[in-house]
């Protein structure tokens, strides 16, 4: 049972990291464009 509480935990903090470096990607792709 732990074992899978800790999977499900470092899957929940990698779709944390994801998320973020998602939001900064989209920012610094605002900030500047690739057109």
């Amino acid at each position: 049972m732990s074992s899978y509480d800790i999977r499900n935990d470092d899957s929940a903090h990698t779709a944390e990291k994801v998320a973020k470096v998602s939001v900064v990607h989209a920012a610094s792709l605002s900030l500047h464009p690739l057109s």
